[in-house]
């Protein structure tokens, strides 16, 4: 059998979309410079309290969520 050469890689038939840090966070943005992306960072003003009775892990999916949505109004189409 005749071995196959791999294929390139196909060039994207769209321009890459725009990243959006939705953080302030330094150590956020110190880890996604040390990848050599490019992005902006945009953060939401959201209240980041806790609710009673709020589990570690509804609250981070919570928060997580609504700075997602926040910073996607403003950036359609970004990542």
């Amino acid at each position: 059998m005749a071995s196959q050469k791999p294929s390139k890689p196909k060039k994207p038939k769209t321009a890459p979309s725009k990243l959006v840090l939705a953080s302030s966070s330094p150590r956020r943005k110190e880890l996604l410079t040390s990848t050599g992306l490019t992005f902006e960072i945009d953060t939401p003003d959201i209240d980041e309290a806790t609710r009673k009775g709020e589990l570690p892990a509804d609250y981070v999916n919570r928060i997580s969520l609504e700075k997602a949505l926040a910073v996607s109004e403003r950036h359609p189409g970004a990542v």
